[in-house]
């Protein structure tokens, strides 16, 4: 049975710089293509844990709620579907957010998202998932894909994610936007299941 996290060892959501220690190893590349409509965020991890125990911290029901609790969700749902060859998982949550002046008119207090990933794979690896968010109230759209894979280190997790934005004028404004928010989000992700995911294992 999954436990609980312990409070008292947490990360501090303040600590965003990095490298986050020696074993972390973080690349990322903002590319602008199609007027900066459409940008392209790529990111490399190295977890100590081994390939099997990250990818079953991504499926694992407690971790997920407890991940999105973390980092400010609400009214959070989690579904999970799987089968021989691969599992589906859903998750809607409300997050606050605070955008710049052109875009204020797209944000609420609460802005709700809802993500799907499609995992497959073998025991040991390399594990593959595909991801989409959908913003409800912003007129963007997400994809991201994303590989897990063995190592000597432990796992190396590999994430390409791809923004795009059609609505005239402020679409560079909302893409920029939306990609600030990601790069951090999963910078912070990747982290947590570092330090927590074993408590789930």
């Amino acid at each position: 049975m999954a436990s609980q996290i312990n409070q008292d060892q947490q990360p501090n959501r303040e600590t965003n710089n990095l490298p986050f220690g020696k074993n972390y190893l973080y690349t990322s590349l903002f590319l602008f293509v199609t007027f900066g409509k459409k940008m392209q965020l790529t990111h490399s991890f190295i977890f100590p844990q081994d390939v099997n125990s990250i990818f079953g911290c991504y499926c694992n029901h407690a971790f997920i709620k407890k991940k999105l609790e973390f980092f400010g969700g609400r009214n959070i749902d989690v579904k999970i579907e799987k089968s021989i060859d691969e599992i589906i998982i859903e998750s809607s949550r409300e997050v606050q957010a605070e955008p710049p002046g052109p875009l204020k008119k797209f944000a609420t207090p609460w802005t709700k998202m809802i993500q799907k990933e499609t995992w497959q794979g073998k025991l040991g690896g390399p594990y593959s998932g595909k991801m989409s968010i959908e913003i409800v109230g912003i007129p963007a759209t997400i994809i991201g894909h994303m590989t897990l894979t063995s190592s000597d280190d432990g796992t190396v997790a590999k994430n390409i994610t791809d923004i795009k934005c059609k609505v005239p004028f402020l679409g560079k404004a909302i893409t920029k936007f939306i990609a600030q928010q990601s790069e951090e989000a999963i910078a912070q992700e990747f982290e947590y299941i570092k330090n927590h995911g074993n408590n789930f294992l």
